[in-house]
């Protein structure tokens, strides 16, 4: 039997968490409960200088949750300051998002790593 560990951040339990590389402006879909939910969160990066670095989350669907993620295009990296609240879950604890994230490289032919962390927040 795998045993699966739990991780805190502080005293947020850490319900998933990665590293993913893409290229350019590749969208990328986090499935974090697969196989056992179809949750997902999609995250599509855009650059618009005329904006400030941002991240703005909409519903897709009842399962689904679409991030545009503005301008998190910096060599040295570029990170949320404190986890966001994406969604609030059956139970009635807040889903939080966390970002960080570093472009190599220009454009299409870029390549983006992002650290992402998705958080319980407990109740509100």
């Amino acid at each position: 039997m795998a045993l699966t560990p739990l991780i805190y951040a502080g005293n947020r339990l850490v319900l998933a968490s990665g590293t993913v590389v893409s290229a350019g402006f590749e969208p990328v879909k986090i499935f974090p409960f697969a196989p056992t939910s179809g949750y997902s969160v999609e995250l599509v990066f855009e650059d618009n200088q005329l904006k400030p670095p941002a991240v703005n989350v909409e519903v897709i669907g009842p399962n689904h949750l679409r991030g545009i993620v503005t301008n998190f295009n910096n060599p040295i990296g570029i990170a949320t300051s404190s986890p966001l609240h994406i969604a609030t879950n059956s139970d009635g604890h807040k889903i939080l998002l966390h970002l960080a994230c570093y472009f190599i490289g220009s454009g299409d032919a870029g390549t983006r790593i992002l650290h992402y962390s998705l958080l319980d927040g407990g109740n509100p």
